[in-house]
C-alpha cells in the first residue's frame, strides 16, 4: 500500500478529503462536507482518538516499572505507537484541531493518519493566501504535521503541495516548508503558536511574490510557431539529431494542452508552462503496474521534477 494510510476497525482509511475522490490518486477516505466543523473533519478522518503515556516493565511480575521511558497508546485500540522519554508531552490531534480552527481563513483541505495512527497530518488551505492568475485559482496550503511516537516534533509550514498519501507527505516535508515552524513535545507548545500568525504573514508576502510572477508570465505572448520551438528545445531531438515518434508524440501533446490545457489560451507563457506541468502530472509515460502513483511520484521526486524544473528555467528567460 503505497498511500500507507492507517486502516480503522471500521474498514474505513484514516483520510478526510475536500472535493472529487477522483482526483486523489488511491480513491480512499471519507468525503468532508461543505459546512464541516473541525471536530466533524477529525472525526471523518478518524482522528478521534486519544493517545497516553503509560509505564513500561519488563515480561516480568516483579519487574518495576522503566523509570526512564514510557510508552505512548492509543487509548481506543491499545496499540502501543512508541516509546518516548518521561519529559515528553503528548499532543492530541484534538488540540491540534483546535488550535487551527483559530486561524483565519484556515479551512481544513484533507487530514490523516500513516501506519497505525503514530503519524498524523492536517492540510489546511490558506483562502486569504490563494490567488488566481488570468482567472486560474492557485492555492497554497498549511501542512501541520505530528508524531505520537518521538520521531518528529510539532512541525507547520506552508506548500503547494496537496497531501493525500504518505509520498505526498514525503513531499511536502523534504521539499522543505516555507515559513516552517517547529515546536517540541513539551508543556509550553500551547503557547508557542503564537508564531503561526507570524509564519501566516511572511507566507501571504511570498504568495504575492509568485504572483507577480504568474501575472508576467500571462503577459508575456508567444505565438504558436514560438511555443513549439520552446517545447523542441524541452524535449530536443536525440543524439544522431533524429526525431522519434515518441519525441513527436511528446511536442504535440504538450501543443495541444498549450492550446486547449486546463485554463489554458494558447497565446503566453502562462499557457506554455502550464501545458509543460499537466504534460508531466497527468499524461507522461511511466513504468510500473499502478501508471497512476508511477507518475506521480516521478512528477514529484524523480524525472518528471526535472523536466518541469526545465520547463520553469526556459519560460522564465
Amino acid at each position: 500500500m503505497g498511500h500507507r494510510l492507517h486502516q480503522h476497525s471500521s474498514g474505513e482509511f484514516s483520510m478526510a478529503f475536500r472535493g472529487d475522490r477522483q482526483a486523489i490518486w488511491h480513491s480512499l477516505g471519507q468525503p468532508i462536507p461543505e459546512e464541516a466543523t473541525f471536530d466533524q473533519v477529525m472525526s471523518l478522518a478518524h482522528l478521534d482518538y486519544q493517545v497516553k503515556l503509560e509505564p513500561i516493565s519488563l515480561d516480568s511480575d516483579e519487574a518495576e516499572p522503566i523509570q526512564t521511558h514510557k510508552a505512548t497508546v492509543r487509548q481506543d485500540n491499545r496499540q502501543v505507537l512508541g516509546v518516548v522519554g518521561t519529559r515528553y508531552r503528548v499532543v492530541q490531534n484534538s488540540e491540534a484541531f483546535r488550535a487551527l480552527s483559530q486561524i483565519p481563513d484556515l479551512r481544513i483541505d484533507t487530514a490523516g493518519a500513516f501506519g497505525q495512527g503514530e503519524r498524523v497530518w492536517i492540510l489546511g488551505e490558506d483562502r486569504g493566501g490563494s490567488f488566481t492568475v488570468r482567472g486560474e485559482e492557485m492555492k497554497s496550503y498549511l501542512l501541520f504535521s505530528n508524531s505520537h511516537d518521538g520521531s518528529q516534533m510539532v512541525t507547520a509550514g506552508f506548500t503547494p503541495t496537496r497531501v493525500v498519501c504518505w509520498n505526498t507527505f514525503s513531499m511536502a516535508m523534504g521539499a522543505g516548508l516555507k515559513h516552517e515552524v517547529t515546536i517540541r513535545h513539551t508543556q509550553s507548545w500551547a503557547t508557542e503558536l503564537s508564531e503561526w500568525e507570524r509564519a501566516l504573514e511572511l507566507n501571504r508576502k511570498f504568495v504575492a511574490e509568485v504572483k507577480e510572477v504568474g501575472e508576467a508570465l500571462a503577459l508575456r505572448m508567444l505565438t504558436h510557431a514560438q511555443a513549439l520551438e520552446m517545447f523542441q528545445e524541452l524535449v530536443p531531438d536525440s543524439k544522431d539529431a533524429k526525431v522519434t515518434t515518441r519525441t513527436e508524440n511528446m511536442r504535440d501533446e504538450m501543443m495541444t494542452l498549450f492550446q486547449l490545457g486546463r485554463g489554458n489560451r494558447g497565446e503566453s507563457r502562462w499557457d506554455w508552462l502550464n501545458a509543460a506541468v499537466e504534460y508531466t502530472d497527468h499524461y507522461r509515460s511511466t513504468k510500473g503496474k499502478n501508471k497512476a502513483e508511477s507518475r506521480m511520484k516521478s512528477a514529484l521526486f524523480g524525472s518528471g521534477l526535472q523536466f518541469k524544473q526545465r520547463a520553469f528555467e526556459l519560460v522564465v528567460a
